[in-house]
């Protein structure tokens, strides 16, 4: 797969976006500046993927319906939109407030105040976004530069072949970490994918909050060991002990993996699936997720569906 480049085309309602074929991919805006902010943005999300994909982010993204813009200065030739150069000038004047992708505020302004002051309030507020998404992403990764070392000094605790299995494939997904920090929907993790704190960390006064703030090796193991152990349980539940006790090794470490994350669930259509039998079918349902799409641990998503198979 490759990058699905993009061209941007007028309509009768504004600025649209299709790929190089003429497949739609996002749209009306109400400025060329605005479309290609969006095809940046889309092209970062999305990465290498089929066009599916880029039209899924595109219809996420919070459209403006075109309006009329007021501005001062030359007369506006096209009636309903600002002249390459009062763009250009408008930009000028808003340097360094974020637009497109991150946040989404190089929009329609009106002349009057009140519109304007929207207009200010809407670009700080997606500033302000934007700078604390960067900031815990930096966060988290001086988190995982400085947990490196010490991950090599974690040992798999079990003696069982099949649990090593699962704790080595566990770690390699989840990775460690010496300080608390939130997964993908915000939640506190520590250590190897746990959530929440240390329960055993119950000191008080400068040491207990020092033993808090660390999850050393050996307790993000022992941590990560519990968990194991309640997911594969959680997996024989689910699926029932006679199907998981039936599957192949590879298609049950993808079941563990996939409750580890939240994945395995009695709703979902691809466990319907996996309980008939029909596996291939499984793993094409598993990839149909939202955060797949949205390129949330896609190799990971990609392993699992691939084991189901074998």
């Amino acid at each position: 797969m490759a990058h699905v480049n993009s061209v941007t085309v007028r309509g009768p309602d504004g600025f649209y976006l299709v790929s190089e074929q003429g497949e739609p991919l996002a749209g009306p805006f109400s400025s060329e500046f605005e479309a290609n902010d969006v095809a940046k943005y889309m092209s970062k999300t999305v990465g290498e993927g089929p066009v599916s994909m880029y039209q899924e982010v595109g219809s996420r993204i919070p459209y403006q319906e075109p309006q009329r813009t007021e501005f001062k200065g030359t007369a506006n030739p096209w009636g309903d939109l600002p002249t390459r150069q009062e763009q250009a000038d408008f930009r000028g004047r808003t340097r360094g407030i974020p637009s497109g992708g991150f946040g989404n505020i190089s929009a329609n302004v009106k002349g009057d105040i009140k519109d304007l002051g929207g207009f200010l309030k809407t670009g700080v507020e997606g500033l302000l976004d934007v700078s604390t998404k960067a900031m815990d992403k930096a966060i988290d990764e001086g988190n995982r530069f400085i947990s490196a070392p010490f991950e090599k000094m974690i040992e798999n605790p079990y003696k069982d072949p099949f649990k090593r299995k699962v704790f080595d494939d566990v770690l390699e997904d989840e990775g460690y970490r010496l300080f608390p920090y939130g997964d993908v929907k915000g939640k506190l993790t520590t250590g190897i994918g746990h959530l929440g704190g240390d329960p055993r960390d119950v000191g008080t006064g400068f040491l207990g909050a020092v033993d808090r703030a660390f999850t050393t090796p050996d307790e993000a193991g022992s941590l990560a060991a519990k968990d194991i152990d309640e997911k594969i349980a959680t997996a024989r539940r689910v699926l029932t002990p006679s199907v998981y006790d039936n599957l192949s090794e590879d298609a049950k470490l993808a079941v563990v993996n996939m409750t580890f994350r939240g994945d395995l669930k009695k709703t979902h259509k691809f466990v319907k699936l996996i309980k008939q039998g029909r596996m291939d079918e499984a793993a094409t349902e598993f990839l149909d997720n939202n955060d797949y799409r949205a390129g949330i641990a896609r190799r990971r998503f990609e392993k699992n569906a691939e084991r189901l198979r074998k």
